[in-house]
């Protein structure tokens, strides 16, 4: 072996050494892992200077071992090391080649598929020594060394057997800036990944060996299909109580021990302004949820008419009355008729309440802009027609609650839900089950084909409601880094409003958010806990819901 050869081999052998004790350090670092790689190798010279394709027995052979690691989400650098000897047609000696490669491997899946394909370009260096050749005259043999610059090009598929190893195959075409040096690789070997932390072995994710079934609170609801499996509960809630019997479960209650509305995350609203009483200020008084559940001063005072009845109880805020007819005159019948009519609308100004405007007789001289027979000022919606007993209000579904009360003004509901219909058991079911049944890919956010058929369920039920809107909710147990878990809920709870959009929903009325570890609902110490930490919900609450 010559001078030349020795110190190529001893350069490349220092090489993966380094490569080998430094990628545990590049790993922790990495979100997705490094490997290394051994393959078999095919070098063919033959195909663009003698048109011998199907030679295959005279195609050269050689090793190739390589580095790789990922730098984004589908984006590998690999650098492999060549070794190889290269017999080209019509010369009289062979060649001993050592390259060494810089490729970009783009894949065509995300990671952890079984079967992924991808992209590759480069540039590499490849170095060739002269060598005798058999039969010729050593006189007449060229020793010399030659190198010259590459470019790979070309397509290889990793095929997963293993949770970290791959069978690799890799086709190049490798243009040269050597004369007669165009040339073909193929390969075919092993790759083993490394990395305590990548994102195809999530620690969360990991298999464990499920414990015998057992029913730790002797609710009759087992470990593995409760939700609370240390606290007694409800077969309707999973396994969880629901202490206040509002139809909330106790672990998703904001008041658990007060019965109230889901749409206020089950906390009563004492004074029904809108504001649970738990965030309400004035509990006992009605105001606005700009002014935390308290009366607005500046509208508690305002009198706009000046006849000491404040406009928000005056039925004729902009005429002065008396406070026995809520802020509007007294009957004028007694009074002596004047015939004075300012307004022309043929009604006399002593028994018109608005003198200065045009109305009807139906309106006492006040005009009914929508003509619901309530007028203007009487009206709290006076150019959409109501029934007077809902103040001039309509109630376009017909539920008995005018629409501006109605949290589902265009579905008929129930007034002890503010006009909003009750989920059907049968659909709540649905939305109960998805969040177990929903599944991903280990440490991924690739839903698993299984997940499809519940989730198109899921699409069925909020058609049924289009007054209710959904948040998909993603959530991990605790095992991890917090913020890798984070963003691992983030991106599945994004995957699946992704395809709820697919199938018809429209963005308006879904919106995702991931809580990583957070919100747990079960202990992070046994397996069967982990496992139900691990989920996907799906939560309807009505459009216009007073939150």
């Amino acid at each position: 072996m010559t001078l030349l050869k020795t110190r190529s081999i001893v350069i490349a052998c220092l090489t993966l050494m380094c490569l080998a004790l430094t990628q545990q350090s590049l790993a922790q670092d990495s979100e997705f892992g490094t490997g290394l790689s051994v393959k078999k190798l095919w070098l063919d010279y033959l195909t663009f200077y003698s048109g011998e394709t199907g030679a295959f027995n005279r195609y050269d052979h050689g090793v190739e071992i390589g580095y790789s690691r990922s730098i984004m989400d589908r984006l590998n650098l690999y650098v492999p090391v060549k070794l190889g000897e290269i017999t080209r047609e019509g010369e009289v000696r062979s060649d001993f080649m050592i390259g060494l490669d810089a490729q970009l491997q783009y894949y065509v899946l995300s990671r952890g598929r079984t079967f992924n394909p991808y992209v590759l370009g480069g540039l590499g260096l490849a170095i060739e020594e002269g060598n005798q050749v058999e039969d010729v005259d050593p006189l007449q043999t060229s020793i010399s060394g030659e190198n010259n610059i590459q470019i790979p090009l070309g397509l290889g598929v990793d095929m997963k057997f293993h949770r970290r190893g791959y069978l690799n195959v890799q086709l190049e075409y490798r243009p040269s800036t050597g004369e007669q040096r165009n040339n073909i690789n193929a390969s075919i070997g092993w790759k083993y990944l490394f990395g305590p932390k990548s994102m195809s072995e999530m620690p969360e994710e990991e298999e464990e060996p499920m414990e015998e079934k057992k029913d730790s609170d002797m609710d009759g609801i087992t470990d593995d299909l409760d939700l609370c499996p240390q606290t007694p509960g409800l077969e309707i809630h999973k396994g969880c109580p629901d202490t206040d019997e509002d139809g909330i479960m106790d672990p998703v209650d904001e008041c658990p021990e007060l019965a109230g509305p889901a749409e206020l995350n089950g906390c009563p609203d004492s004074d029904g302004d809108g504001v649970s009483d738990n965030d309400d200020e004035c509990p006992t008084v009605a105001g606005t949820i700009a002014n935390n559940g308290c009366p607005d001063k500046e509208m508690e005072e305002k009198d706009t008419d000046g006849d000491g009845v404040p406009d928000r109880i005056d039925r004729c805020p902009n005429i002065a009355g008396v406070p026995s007819q809520q802020g509007c005159p007294p009957p004028q019948d007694n009074r002596p008729e004047d015939n004075s009519d300012k307004d022309n609308d043929g009604i006399p100004d002593s028994r018109d309440l608005c003198p200065d405007i045009a109305g009807t007789v139906s309106g006492q001289g006040c005009p009914d802009s929508d003509g619901d027979g309530v007028n203007d000022i009487l009206d709290e919606c006076p150019s959409i027609p109501g029934p007077s007993e809902f103040d001039g209000c309509p109630d376009s579904d017909g539920d008995g609650i005018a629409d501006k009360f109605d949290d589902c003004p265009s579905t008929y509901g129930l007034k002890s839900n503010n006009g909003c219909p009750e989920i059907a058991k049968e659909d709540q079911e649905i939305l109960d089950f998805a969040m177990r049944a929903v599944q991903f890919d280990s440490g991924s956010d690739n839903l698993k084909a299984e997940s499809y058929n519940i989730l198109d369920q899921v699409a069925q039920v909020m058609q049924n409601y289009p007054d209710f809107n959904l948040e998909v909710a993603g959530h991990t147990d605790s095992r991890g880094e917090a913020n890798l878990n984070q963003r691992l809920s983030e991106r599945r709870a994004k995957a699946c409003y992704e395809y709820l959009l697919s199938r018809g929903l429209t963005q308006d009325r879904m919106t995702y958010a991931g809580y990583g570890e957070s919100k747990p609902i079960a202990t992070n110490d046994t397996p069967q806990g982990r496992s139900l930490n691990r989920r996907t919900e799906f939560t309807v609450f009505p459009r216009n819901a007073r939150r």
